[in-house]
């Protein structure tokens, strides 16, 4: 079997493939909304502690460590957009890709020859309704948006040989 894509990216789908390669599994997104809530509760118990001794450096750690926690959720939630952001200032990034598909490894046709990563160098994927990301074990990531695809079957046809590979 052999898929032909070919395609530039879009900005915005690119950020969204970066968000959805970064995202957290589903048990750190629930450990970050308890996270989330109990620094709101801090943050309120902060501000009427303070607004009842009138003292702030008496606070001052319970203050550092909401503003830990506070950064630790900013981190997590906001890294994807500065990653995408920093690597879609790469040219090569925004320049023009074509390849094929086979059932052995995915094949990027350049101008300095061929790529060709096997299937085996994946550590993950993250489907989304019509995105695709690859995530190679050495952290490079391969997006997929279904625009690439020609006819619609094509884009089936890759869609379940990813599902495949990675039993989803």
């Amino acid at each position: 079997m052999e898929i032909k894509f070919q395609g530039q990216y879009e900005k915005k789908d690119f950020f969204r493939a970066v968000r959805i390669a970064n995202q957290p599994p589903k048990n750190q997104i629930r450990f970050l909304w308890l996270m989330i809530a109990f620094s709101v509760v801090a943050l309120v118990m902060l501000f009427y502690r303070i607004y009842q001794t009138k003292d702030l450096i008496g606070n001052a750690i319970l203050l550092l460590a909401t503003m830990l926690i506070f950064g630790v959720i900013n981190w997590i939630v906001l890294r994807p957009f500065f990653t995408a952001r920093k690597l879609w200032s790469d040219p090569g990034v925004q320049r023009f890709l074509k390849g094929k598909i086979t059932n052995h490894a995915v094949i990027y046709h350049l101008k300095e020859g061929n790529n060709e990563i096997r299937w085996d160098q994946f550590s993950r994927v993250r489907k989304i309704d019509e995105l695709v990301t690859l995530v190679r074990r050495d952290g490079l990531m391969l997006v997929f948006p279904k625009s690439f695809f020609q006819r619609e079957s094509d884009w089936r046809k890759f869609s379940h040989l990813v599902e495949k590979k990675f039993t989803m």
